[in-house]
């Protein structure tokens, strides 16, 4: 694993107080099994550093005090999983602190105090960051465009790559028309009689299935491997919902996630490409002893029931997707706005299909710990839903991944 090693030492500490450990830094860290491609000391406050590419990873040896805004400063864009090593003595630990705090935003980053055989684990847990943020890595085309509002998100596509290396490519409205126009109709005649043979067609869906189609030959295109609809742009230009694309194309492997949004496509992502599952994406809709959760789509591997394609609630287009989701127990995961915390949820879905009016068509009942708890630790009003107990897993990948993990609600549900 290539990774570049920089030393940052304030002038006020004599250069004989901090060499030594700079020196057995470097041995330590080879001695692990790390290829140092690249070295440097900064010691100065109008020092400069430039990596060279191909690196995997930074260690940044914070040798004294007095050097957290250097550091924060000097790896700000790095753009790269970065481990801050600290050590005992001269003020290192809470200068390495200080460096996180500022770094934290804009990508990995760990703080790990150097002991015995520090090395080990600090190749360890730079070679498990490089392997999930590989699996998470991919071009996502948002449709319609990414749904960011400078003023209110502090987490846009940037962040999304920069902490997840999720790479997001805005597809422009009349690019997505183009694309639904020149869908073969003898393709679409064939997608349709597909549909009929497991979903109850209530309502027309040629448009869907062309949208659906579209973004298909778009992904092949752009050699994209997911996709993220930007709902609210989308419907008005293109007159059909891509419910049916998201429901399909999650079962055939691909991450799509509807509503274009940072922090539901990240925490989606850690759910499919992390631990290779299928999801929901819902509103939380209302408490009610549990949590009522709905949205207009499901992939059908989801299902335990019946799939019905009915008009979309809200603006009466074709088509949304009733799909009555398999009783059982799930993890409802959801990422903080600023890509910093996954928060997880127990709980376990009672009923579904519930067809309450004023509500997506996709309806399930789920029980919790404690829903209150849930809603006021909620980061926002959609959660990620897959099945089974994957609070360890989902753990695993937040530790992998730099991530904070909070679970919420006081009772365990069995």
């Amino acid at each position: 694993m290539r990774v570049a090693v920089v030393g940052f030492a304030s002038p006020l500490h004599s250069e004989a107080s901090w060499k030594p450990t700079w020196r057995t830094c470097l041995q330590e860290l080879r001695s692990a099994g790390l290829e140092v491609a690249a070295e440097a000391l900064i010691t100065g406050p109008e020092a400069s550093l430039k990596l060279p590419s191909g690196l995997q990873a930074v260690v940044a040896a914070v040798l004294t005090g007095g050097t957290s805004k250097q550091v924060a400063r000097l790896l700000w864009d790095v753009g790269r999983p970065t481990l801050l090593a600290a050590f005992t003595r001269h003020n290192s630990l809470p200068s390495a602190l200080e460096a996180r705090a500022y770094l934290r935003e804009r990508s990995w980053v760990k703080v790990l105090q150097a002991g015995p055989g520090w090395g080990l684990k600090a190749a360890d847990l730079l070679k498990e960051a490089t392997k999930a943020r590989g699996r998470l890595a991919g071009r996502v085309l948002a449709i319609g465009g990414a749904s960011i509002d400078a003023r209110l998100e502090p987490a846009g596509p940037e962040v999304l790559a920069r902490r997840l290396g999720i790479e997001v490519e805005e597809v422009g409205l009349d690019e997505v028309r183009e694309a639904m126009e020149k869908v073969d109709s003898l393709e679409v005649e064939e997608e349709l009689r597909s549909l009929a043979r497991f979903m109850k067609l209530k309502e027309p869906v040629e448009a869907p299935v062309r949208l659906y189609l579209a973004s298909k030959r778009l992904m092949e295109e752009r050699r994209a491997t997911g996709v993220t609809f930007n709902c609210f742009s989308l419907l008005p230009a293109v007159k059909c919902t891509p419910c049916i694309a998201v429901s399909k194309l999650i079962d055939e492997g691909v991450l799509a996630v509807c509503e274009a949004e940072a922090p539901t496509l990240g925490a989606a992502a850690i759910v499919h490409r992390l631990l290779g599952l299928p999801f929901f994406v819902a509103n939380v809709a209302k408490a009610q002893g549990g949590i009522v959760l709905a949205h207009c789509t499901a992939p059908a591997s989801l299902c335990s029931g019946s799939v019905e394609a009915l008009p979309h609630f809200e603006s009466g287009m074709p088509a949304a997707l009733d799909v009555e989701l398999k009783l059982g127990q799930v993890t409802l995961v959801a990422l903080s706005k600023r890509l910093e915390e996954l928060m997880v949820s127990l709980g376990r879905v009672k009923a579904s299909s519930l067809k309450e009016e004023g509500l997506c068509r996709t309806q399930a009942f789920v029980e919790v710990g404690d829903p209150m708890d849930l809603l006021s630790s909620s980061p926002g009003g959609h959660l990620v839903l897959a099945y089974g107990d994957l609070r360890l897993s989902l753990r695993k990948a937040a530790e992998a991944l730099s991530l904070d993990f909070r679970e919420v609600g006081e009772k365990v549900l069995r």
